[in-house]
């Protein structure tokens, strides 16, 4: 090989090399989910059905299921407990107030952090309290993006 052959060469793989990384940077996400601060005028656009995790002071993982209505309310269910009740927008975030409750882990009051991805997908991150003690619950919902 003559020396002309070996740089054509060497350019060539530093080319290829070049064009991987690009590919792995591609593929990256460009946009993390993001808080969004929840005002009393956003709880209407939260109305749906939320599914995930609920985990009780026991340490236990149990499906929960949220229905968030238009109208300010709410109703949990759980494999342990139930509960209906009100939303309020307080300090950005979401906050449920049990009205009726039922079960070993029927929360006394709990919050929720909203985050919110590009591609729609929405997720309630809360905390809360009961009789037998913290818990937290994550829940999740798709809303497709607004066309600009």
């Amino acid at each position: 090989m003559n020396r002309r052959s070996t740089s054509g060469l060497r350019v060539l793989m530093v080319g290829l090399v070049a064009l991987g990384l690009l590919g792995c940077f591609a593929t990256v996400p460009v946009e993390h989910p993001t808080v969004k601060a929840i005002r009393p005028d956003d709880i209407k656009t939260l109305a749906g059905q939320w599914d995930g995790a609920f985990r009780p002071p026991t340490g236990r993982t149990f499906p929960v299921s949220l229905q968030i209505n238009a109208d300010r309310t709410y109703e949990v269910r759980t494999d342990e407990s139930s509960n209906r009740g009100t939303l309020q927008a307080k300090d950005d975030k979401l906050v449920l107030i049990p009205r009726d409750t039922s079960g070993p882990t029927a929360p006394i009051q709990s919050t929720a952090t909203l985050l919110v991805a590009q591609d729609g997908l929405r997720v309630l991150s809360g905390t809360g309290a009961s009789e037998s003690g913290p818990f937290s619950f994550e829940v999740r919902s798709y809303e497709a993006p607004k066309k600009k």
